[in-house]
């Protein structure tokens, strides 16, 4: 069945549920996995200060509460041959892989050179789980116009 079938008030078969959340595992495993690790390892192995490093997550989730307004209006007027949520999953999948794995390779240069580099991959990072989990978010009342459904979706998350 296609991701944004309208099934209106019918009851989604677990498989569907299953899929919906699974679908989401991807992204939100790898933002999960920077949000938990990235301070030990721009602290500790990139040798960052702690300050500079809390400075930057702070920036970085301020400008995501921008970001993911601009991102929720570009879903809301997106009109393509693949719906108006697939794309996003589609042209976000592999940056968002990238940019996880060039967060966690600071290069050995300059200790300034090295908070941008940080400040840059986070931010993008955060970019690329914006463009990828908010179009996310709004296929759950695509899939059913069912309250019930949609809570069981919202648990599959």
């Amino acid at each position: 069945m296609a991701p944004e079938a309208q099934h209106g008030a019918a009851r989604l078969s677990l498989a569907e549920r299953l899929s919906y959340g699974a679908g989401d595992f991807g992204f939100s495993l790898a933002y999960n996995m920077a949000g938990a690790f990235l301070l030990f390892y721009y602290t500790n192995v990139a040798m960052l200060p702690a300050a500079a490093v809390g400075t930057i997550f702070l920036a970085a989730r301020l400008l995501d509460a921008v970001i993911d307004i601009f991102v929720g209006i570009a879903v809301d007027k997106t009109r393509t041959r693949w719906g108006r949520t697939r794309p996003y999953f589609l042209f976000t999948a592999i940056p968002y892989a990238l940019v996880f794995i060039l967060v966690f390779t600071v290069p050995d240069w300059s200790e300034n050179a090295k908070l941008i580099y940080a400040f840059l991959t986070f931010k993008a990072l955060g970019i690329l789980m914006s463009l990828g989990s908010i179009p996310y978010t709004a296929l759950m009342p695509m899939m059913t116009t069912d309250t019930g459904e949609r809570l069981k979706l919202g648990g599959m998350r």
